[in-house]
Order: C-alpha cells, then sequence, then structure tokens
C-alpha cells in the first residue's frame, strides 16, 4: 500500500509507517520544494514551503498550440 499527503511531516509519516497504514510513502510537492527531502528530515532541519510557481509553464494543449506556431 502507497499513502500519499501530509506524509511531509515526519512524525505523520512514521505514524503511518508503524501502524501499518502503508508499506510505502509518496512525496509529492515537499519533493519538489525540497531535493534533498530525506537528509532535511533525518537532520531535523527547516522544509522550504511549496512554491507554485516551480511548476510553470503548466503543459495544456493550449500553450503546446502557442508554441507549436512560434
Amino acid at each position: 500500500m502507497i499513502a500519499n499527503g501530509g506524509l511531509h511531516r515526519e512524525a505523520v509519516a512514521r505514524r503511518v509507517l508503524d501502524e501499518g497504514h502503508a508499506d510505502v510513502l509518496a512525496i509529492g510537492t515537499a519533493a519538489l520544494a525540497n531535493p534533498g527531502l530525506p537528509g532535511v528530515v533525518a537532520a531535523g532541519g527547516a522544509q522550504a514551503p511549496f512554491d507554485p510557481q516551480l511548476l510553470e509553464p503548466l503543459a495544456t494543449l493550449d500553450n503546446a498550440r502557442a508554441h507549436a506556431h512560434a
């Protein structure tokens, strides 16, 4: 079982695994904002907040059409 969502907080992630709710954790936006997230968590460091601008430009059909004619 894979769990996802809000698992960038160590206490939550540890509880999910320890209580058998999941076998694997998927970490999305926290990993995008913190490429070295496992090391940051292990060292007790502060995590950078996720910035939605990391996902820009969005891949949409309109953007693809606009760039195809450029």
